[in-house]
Parts: structure tokens; sequence; C-alpha cells
């Protein structure tokens, strides 16, 4: 299992707030926050084969180059925390 930063996207959560309409306005004139590009990573890390064999590794959003993970998620204990968390949360979705 990959994870990734997707970067920066507008996809409109947040349209409710106050000053919405112009960070849009300059996003889209910078051309950045794109979803569609934040999206292909994920896409990328779950069927590039260049992935099938890569586990625990922490993908940039640009060419899908490697990261290194920011503290605290490097340690064990964090990391058993949060798919303990994750679990328990599917689980309460329904989910297997």
């Amino acid at each position: 299992m990959n994870c990734c930063d997707p970067g920066f996207n507008a996809t409109g959560l947040g349209q409710d707030l106050p000053g919405f309409g112009l960070l849009q306005r300059v996003l889209n004139t910078l051309k950045v926050g794109d979803p569609r590009q934040g999206a292909g990573i994920m896409v990328r890390l779950a069927t590039d084969p260049a992935f099938a064999h890569t586990s625990g590794g922490y993908f940039s959003v640009r060419a899908a180059k490697p990261l290194h993970c920011p503290e605290p998620g490097r340690g064990e204990r964090v990391q058993r925390e949060l798919w303990a968390e994750t679990v328990a949360l599917l689980a309460g979705l329904g989910a297997p």
C-alpha cells in the first residue's frame, strides 16, 4: 500500500466561505489546483505496473517522485494507530 501527496486541488470544497470565488479565479488563472492532476497520481499508483511491487511508499503528484514521509508519520506506533482507526471507521460504514 502506498500513499501520495496529491498537491493542492480546487474541488469546490469550501465554496460557501468568504473569498472562495476570488481564490478560485486566481487558481484558475495560474492553472493551479486541477483535481484531475491530483487524481492522476492516485490512479497511477494503483494501476501502473511499475508500482506493482512497491509498498509503503510516499509519492509526489509530480511524476510520482518518491518523497520522505514527514514526522510524525514515520513512527511505527503512529502508523499502527492510523491503520487501526481507518479500519474502525470503515467498519462503521459497513465495509468488510
